[in-house]
């Protein structure tokens, strides 16, 4: 009777086992993480980061920004020509420059040294107050 209570005690620690490891691996099966994604509501905090109203160096000024799921788009306009920076999660790559949140990205254009320094210490001085957000995966959306 002994040796058939140790062998049932064994079948479930290895089921209980077994379990655990399911669980664990599902939890983590090596799927990317859901991406980050702006959140509406922070239009007024995105326009303030990159210098609505405000002069700027070498003569730039901002001509407004796109949100697109995942990036901010910014549009400059400089005596040099237009300028576009992204501001991207700090995940999805390096940048001209990076802060907490961000990593800036220069995308068209040339923008100067002094306009990705203002830009920089802009973003770093106001994104206390802005807040990235996961989208769902593809497996819980629907649940």
């Amino acid at each position: 009777m002994d040796d058939e209570v140790c062998s049932l005690t064994r079948s479930r620690i290895a089921l209980l086992w077994l379990a655990l490891v399911s669980a664990c691996s599902g939890a983590h099966d090596g799927s990317p993480a859901a991406p980050h994604v702006i959140a509406p509501g922070q239009e007024a905090t995105v326009a303030a980061m990159l210098g609505e109203g405000d002069p700027l160096p070498d003569g730039c000024t901002w001509d407004g920004a796109a949100i697109d799921h995942d990036r901010v788009i910014a549009r400059f306009v400089c005596a040099t020509g237009g300028v576009a920076i992204e501001l991207r999660h700090p995940e999805l790559g390096s940048g001209a420059a990076r802060t907490e949140q961000f990593v800036l990205v220069p995308t068209s254009g040339t923008a100067s040294p002094a306009l990705l320094r203002a830009i920089t210490a802009r973003v770093r001085a106001r994104e206390a107050s802005f807040r990235w957000s996961r989208t769902q995966s593809r497996a819980t959306a629907g649940s």
